[in-house]
């Protein structure tokens, strides 16, 4: 980053400066379950995801300053809504869009814009089945003990399938929808602030994050019991005692 902020020093001078920067490298890193993850698992992810963002914003808006131009910068869907499964992934995506919120306000004294991108699901190699499979699988043997039993293997193999139809499922081919956000923003006369691509984000995600807290979780339970979501094996077995001591009056 360091260099590229050298080289463009140099090569912008002939056009005054920069017009645009451009943040869009992300990674997934592990994801499941938080009882399975390590602050490392959430440094590495933060590390591209955020710090990227950082680190390459502060190198280039001096160039940017002089244009008056334009940081855009991809956040995720995930920024709105916490999903289960993928939590490093979507607190890096809060703390960018966070540190693209505090700078759109600092920067709009020197006349820069900032502009987030929050795409929802794309097939890209992010979700590519293979790619997912291996990244838990890997994730699965790291796991102590403790918690393999606490979850159960059945819960863990269910899980990997479902996530992967998921996001196969929900995942959109239109590429293409997010580079014309990214173009829209760097050339339109006025470009959004944020950018919802994709139907999951526009008619599913967003709508939720509206919600009530409350009111947005029973309707993500309800509709996950409905879809038979994978219950951790110690959950299922206190869920069992408790119905059984409720319901015969002789225990307890």
């Amino acid at each position: 980053v360091a260099n590229a902020a050298k080289y463009l020093d140099k090569a912008t001078k002939p056009y005054g400066g920069l017009h645009g920067v451009v943040n869009n490298a992300g990674i997934v890193g592990s994801s499941f379950f938080d009882d399975m993850l390590t602050t490392k698992d959430y440094k590495e992810v933060v590390e591209v995801n955020t710090y990227g963002v950082i680190r390459v914003t502060q190198a280039m808006k001096h160039l940017v300053k002089k244009t008056r131009g334009r940081v855009v910068s991809i956040a995720s869907i995930c920024a709105r809504i916490g999903i289960q499964g993928i939590g490093p992934y979507t607190v890096s995506k809060y703390a960018a869009t966070g540190y693209c919120e505090v700078i759109r306000q600092e920067l709009r004294h020197f006349g820069v814009s900032v502009h987030i991108l929050e795409p929802g699901f794309f097939r890209t190699p992010l979700i590519d089945e293979k790619i997912v499979h291996a990244r838990l699988d890997k994730m699965w043997k790291t796991v102590p003990e403790s918690i393999k039993q606490e979850y159960g293997e059945k819960f863990f193999q269910d899980s990997r399938e479902r996530i992967t139809s998921s996001l196969q499922l929900i995942g959109s081919p239109k590429i293409h929808l997010v580079i014309d956000a990214y173009f829209h923003a760097l050339t339109a006369r006025f470009p959004h602030l944020r950018y919802q691509i994709g139907a999951d984000a526009k008619y599913l995600f967003v709508p939720l994050a509206y919600l009530p807290t409350g009111l947005r979780d029973a309707i993500t339970h309800a509709a996950a019991k409905i879809m038979g979501e994978p219950i951790p094996e110690c959950a299922k077995r206190k869920a069992n005692d408790t119905f059984k001591k409720e319901n015969n009056p002789l225990v307890g």
